[in-house]
């Protein structure tokens, strides 16, 4: 088991962000894949699939930035 844990502050605002590593039988299972990101703000693939997901994060960037500069 491998986890990596980040603590930050930018300005007044804290941040954690982690990471988890792990064995996982998947046996007769689909696993898949999620990213949160800020130009695709979320994207997902299925492994042995062809198709993946990607949600644009441009509207959230959009918003993100209009109330922070209010």
């Amino acid at each position: 088991d491998k986890t990596r844990l980040q603590v930050y502050r930018r300005g007044d605002d804290w941040y954690c962000t982690f990471n988890i590593e792990y064995d996982a039988d998947t046996s007769g299972e689909t696993p898949i894949g999620v990213d949160i990101g800020e130009r695709h703000i979320l994207a997902v693939t299925a492994y042995g699939e062809d198709e993946s997901m990607l949600v644009s994060g441009g509207e959230a960037k959009y918003v993100r930035r209009k109330y922070r500069s209010l």
